[in-house]
């Protein structure tokens, strides 16, 4: 794992998901589990967070390793440490400033506020870099608790989002 990359919130753990734990998530649980230095619960992964995402990350990370700290993480509860949440950023910001987010958690920790505490520590490490301008999210529209965590995150509605039958938050630099 890079050190240096994880982020930590006060209940968080925030760990990359690099290319050798998203290999172990896909295929072998005992060792993810041994990666991660959790448990991993027997609701993993969280609803929305396909097979096919996991792959695509691991070839975009083949293809660019250095692209690792603005792709996804490993969110892990610290106290007890269990695997909880998966979320990061789309991509680098793009030529204008703009990074996207997105966060899944677990059915057993929804609704507790750690997808809020894993979202801001997001993008308080993201506005760290100069070039990022705006921070978007998008969701749909009947997922409550998703907009929730956006809005408790100081992110308020854009638009529609890039898909039909999304709607985009957005949370700008200050």
């Amino acid at each position: 794992m890079r050190e240096g990359l994880a982020l930590q919130s006060t209940r968080l753990e925030l760990l990359p998901a690099t290319i050798e734990l998203l290999a172990a998530d896909l295929c072998d649980r005992a060792k993810f589990g041994c990666l991660l230095q959790a448990i991993v619960p027997a609701s993993w992964p969280p609803p929305l967070v396909e097979r096919s995402e996991l792959e695509w990350l691991i070839q975009k990370l083949g293809e660019d390793p250095e692209v690792l700290p603005w792709s996804a993480r490993y969110f892990i509860l610290k106290d007890p440490r269990i695997l909880i949440g998966f979320g990061g950023f789309k991509s680098r910001p793009d030529t204008r400033g703009i990074a996207e987010v997105g966060y899944a958690m677990v059915t057993d920790h929804q609704c507790k506020g750690f997808a809020t505490e894993a979202l801001k520590a997001l993008c308080e490490w993201a506005f760290t870099h100069p070039e990022v301008t705006r921070i978007i999210g998008e969701t749909y529209p009947d997922l409550t608790a998703s907009i929730s965590v956006l809005e408790k995150s100081r992110f308020a509605y854009a638009d529609a989002g890039s898909e039909p039958g999304v709607v985009q938050y957005e949370l700008l630099r200050h």
